[in-house]
């Protein structure tokens, strides 16, 4: 498994949204050999080398050599977690846009981040000038002498290596060795004294080092000083400021315990912080009742990010109770911000609120809002809302549109929604093999819903070479990971002995899986095969009962054989009354022999 991200110098996006569309438009275009692809490649190489099959994080070779505006590349899946901070912070030392398709996030060459799940543009919050003070700073300094040769060498060898030290002539050279205890460096820090002494014996001389007094300077402090002087002076911005250093340096231990202190002055966001922290303790009660407290007070501060978790919190009922109404005003708060996740989660509350409460206006508003800014469950939202007409007139073109834009980013539902759409034909023309490309998508990530679409594409050969067994082995996937429409199928099979070896008994074992679901076809194929009495026992009431439950699902077949049974007094009374009841629920769903029964009873009455 791969992960690919792509990389161009112009031209520079300023949304998630517009990088994805240039990749779009310019990833073919031919410009030339561009020498920051090379220096890019070069430079991660330098980093993380890929000198054996172990090593090995990209598809070699990785040289930057294209023609292409853009130069793409993988990362082997494996390896990702310690090479993409490399190569988001290699392209912005290069001066590139790296963009992640997988995720939908660019990076620029700014330092800047465009997220999917960003309002806006997301520039790096200009860090915050911390007063660098000066301290004096007194340290030894020496001579460094040469006291003669070591014992093995000639002098001629020894000269020849010290003119080639200092870049002298081996006259010159020679001198020095002629003259024992000449100072060759003078005032230097003992650092850099031991530096000169190794390498003057690798020349082959003796050497003494002799200190000589105190070099006194004044030296700025470093910013990571400075924060941490304020942090331990009380500024509750530094706090924060050092637990997001430590936090990102791995010492999750030591960020706590500065965000602690920055969340009791009140810093909102060290609060929020500090709330995911401690509700990653699930299994204890008082860090997660602490960080419930803790995320309430970053959002009645104004923290967005607090504001959405705070609604997820009360919409899911997780550590705290079960609240639509405050999980509605928190999303609605974050929203009001700018805050993408939040606006999509309101559009969903207008929408999917039971009347009186839907309002179908303001939810195409707010998923437009979110829409407009690349996140993939508004954009499904708003598609849903043009596929339906409401608010809005109908347009399946617009829809498509909208649940493609959600597809590429990997959202599971639309990816379903584009291959079934192309299946029946919806808003574009009917084509099965861009179906199954969309259901190939859906079966990556182990869905079972597209197992099924592609499994019965491949049976039938629609748009693409048939392929039975292929076909019998995507029903196997779906039916071992629970879908019951799969396990169906696949006992069907079995049942018939298409793509795997005839087997009825296996079959039954499958329709029963199914049926253990509530999935109608099973409950009816169970039915009849207790009717028939060859594969299973036969037992009409048993049959009947199943015909009963699958026609309550609205099993067309299911309902004619549940109406013969009260025409004809088979197992159960006679009663032409829900004989009739029966038989047109299946005859409005346009079975056919249900249709003819009808007509025998209308004739016979």
């Amino acid at each position: 498994m791969s992960y690919v991200v792509h990389l161009w110098e112009h031209p520079i996006p300023k949304t998630a949204r517009e990088a994805d569309e240039i990749h779009q438009r310019i990833h073919a275009d031919e410009v030339g050999r561009n020498p920051k692809f090379a220096d890019y490649a070069r430079r991660m190489l330098e980093l993380h080398p890929c000198d054996s099959d172990d090593d090995e994080w990209t598809e070699m070779p990785f040289d930057g050599d294209t023609t292409d505006a853009v130069y793409s590349f993988l990362i082997v899946t494996s390896r990702l977690k310690d090479i993409y901070s490399s190569a988001v912070e290699t392209a912005r030392k290069v001066g590139l846009v790296l963009y992640d398709s997988q995720n939908g996030n660019a990076y620029l060459p700014d330092g800047s981040k465009l997220a999917f799940d960003d309002p806006v543009p997301t520039a790096p919050t200009p860090p915050r000038n911390y007063e660098q003070r000066t301290r004096q700073v007194s340290a030894p300094i020496h001579d460094v002498k040469i006291t003669g040769m070591q014992p093995g060498f000639g002098k001629a060898v020894v000269a020849h290596a010290l003119a080639k030290l200092f870049q002298r002539t081996e006259k010159e050279a020679g001198l020095v060795l002629d003259r024992p205890g000449m100072v060759v460096k003078k005032d230097v820090l003992m650092p850099d004294a031991e530096k000169y002494r190794s390498a003057l014996e690798k020349c082959g001389c003796t050497v003494e080092i002799v200190a000589t007094g105190q070099r006194n300077w004044e030296e700025p402090e470093s910013r990571e000083q400075a924060i941490l002087r304020a942090a331990e002076t009380g500024e509750s911005e530094a706090q924060f400021d050092c637990g997001c250093t430590v936090y990102e340096a791995g010492d999750v231990t030591k960020a706590i315990a500065w965000w602690r202190k920055a969340a009791a002055q009140g810093h909102s966001n060290a609060q929020y912080k500090l709330a995911l922290e401690l509700l990653k303790d699930e299994g204890n009660a008082n860090s997660t009742a602490e960080g419930i407290s803790l995320l309430q007070q970053s959002a009645q501060g104004g923290q967005a990010p607090a504001q959405l978790a705070l609604g997820d919190h009360y919409f899911h009922g997780k550590y705290i109770g079960r609240d639509n109404a405050k999980a509605f005003n928190w999303y609605h708060q974050a929203a009001l911000q700018g805050h993408v996740a939040a606006q999509c989660r309101v559009a969903e509350a207008y929408y999917y609120r039971p009347a009186p409460g839907r309002d179908v206006k303001l939810a195409f508003k707010w998923s437009e809002k979110a829409a407009n800014a690349g996140y993939a469950d508004a954009q499904r939202l708003l598609g849903h809302i043009y596929r339906s007409g409401e608010h809005v007139p109908q347009d399946l073109r617009k829809a498509l549109s909208l649940y493609q834009a959600a597809a590429v980013q990997g959202d599971l539902k639309a990816i379903q929604l584009m291959a079934e759409l192309y299946e029946d034909g919806i808003g574009t023309p009917r084509n099965d093999r861009i179906a199954a490309a969309w259901y190939e998508k859906g079966v990556e990530q182990g869905d079972t819903r597209c197992m099924y679409g592609l499994a019965w594409i491949k049976y039938e050969g629609r748009g693409v070479e048939q392929d039975t067994k292929q076909a019998v082995e995507l029903f196997r996937r779906g039916a071992e990971l629970g879908n019951a429409d799969c396990q169906v199928t696949l006992g069907n099979s079995y049942m018939l002995g298409e793509g795997v070896r005839k087997d009825e008994q296996q079959a039954i074992v499958w329709f029963r899986k199914a049926a253990a679901q509530n999935n109608a076809e099973a409950l009816c194929l169970l039915g009849q095969h207790h009717d028939a009495g060859k594969i299973l026992r036969k037992d009409e009431r048993l049959a009947f009962d199943y015909y009963i439950k699958a026609a309550e699902l609205g099993h067309d077949r299911a309902q004619y054989l549940a109406g013969g049974s009260y025409w004809f007094g088979k197992v159960v009374p006679r009663d032409v009354a829900k004989a009739r009841y029966w038989l047109e629920k299946a005859a409005a769903q346009g079975f056919s022999e249900a249709k003819d029964m009808l007509e025998l009873i209308r004739a016979s009455s």
